[in-house]
């Protein structure tokens, strides 16, 4: 099995009593296609948000080519290009 470029475990994520991400995994292996879908609400932006370190999880663990989007930050902008407001 191929090593997941993109790995998330146990992602939890609230915005005061508001829980928007309750325990997510899934990983995405090098070469396939994914896609995060979900109604109006259900935390796709903050999912995308989390992993692109615009926003740190509460808790649970996210890499990106390896690297903890959390404590990793710079590397994993580094590895996804990422550029624009960055709030």
């Amino acid at each position: 099995m191929l090593d997941p470029v993109i790995s998330v475990k146990d992602i939890r994520k609230s915005y005061g009593k508001k829980s928007v991400l309750n325990g997510i995994h899934f990983e995405v292996t090098k070469g396939s296609i994914f896609a995060l879908l979900g109604e109006n609400g259900a935390g796709k932006t903050t999912m995308v948000r989390i992993l692109a370190t615009l926003i740190q999880a509460d808790g649970g663990l996210a890499t990106i080519g390896g690297y903890d989007t959390s404590r990793e930050s710079a590397a994993v902008k580094k590895m996804i290009s990422l550029t624009g407001p960055q709030q």
